[in-house]
């Protein structure tokens, strides 16, 4: 007679929570052309005649487009390392939040799953500093107002956990320039937004 396996349930829920931007969210999808020239600079193919800069097409491909290619979003596992690095400040252990907890994304594009965000975005230019120590420009989508909604898959924490978790993770910030990746960072930031439904 063959033996029976029983499959544990791991009371696994769901929440979905609306989002609102506190600060602009800056877009930093790496173009196609960006990735062409890091392969040729590690496999030190000759370089072309420098083109001149479409600032407008630069900004364009820093968007992360859904395979609608109409809706735009950001990498739904930026709300999971925001999660993981706010948790931490409440005192949740880190490796816990990643076992237990999912964002379960809004759509996928070739880039990977995305989570949509709303909001008009804009060409934001602002001059680097080139590892060489010449001067640039860089040319990429800003959104200055933005919201979203986050859906998560979680266990061993309950919903008031999670929420409380995913608001602490506002303040680390999603996108470029963000809090939790730079010193000097102000973008991306987000709360919890109490005035729509969580479901």
């Amino acid at each position: 007679m063959a033996k029976e396996i029983v499959i544990k349930s791991r009371g696994v829920s769901v929440i979905k929570v609306p989002l609102v931007g506190i600060t602009p969210l800056i877009s930093h999808r790496f173009s196609e052309e960006s990735i062409d020239k890091l392969v040729n600079k590690v496999t030190q193919k000759a370089k072309t005649g420098r083109k001149k800069k479409d600032f407008h097409k630069e900004y364009m491909a820093t968007l992360y487009l859904f395979e609608d290619q109409v809706r735009t979003g950001i990498p739904s596992v930026a709300f999971r390392d925001a999660m993981i690095q706010g948790g931490k400040g409440l005192d949740y252990n880190m490796t816990d939040i990643r076992r237990n907890v999912l964002i379960v994304p809004d759509g996928h594009s070739q880039h990977g799953a995305l989570t949509e965000i709303h909001g008009r975005h804009e060409m934001f230019l602002e001059p680097i500093r080139l590892p060489n120590g010449s001067a640039n420009m860089s040319s990429r989508a800003i959104f200055r107002e933005w919201s979203c909604e986050v859906t998560i898959r979680y266990t061993n924490y309950s919903a008031e956990e999670i929420i409380s978790i995913l608001n602490a993770g506002g303040m680390v910030g999603v996108g470029a320039r963000r809090p939790g990746k730079s010193n000097t960072g102000s973008y991306g930031v987000f709360e919890v937004d109490h005035n729509r439904t969580i479901s």
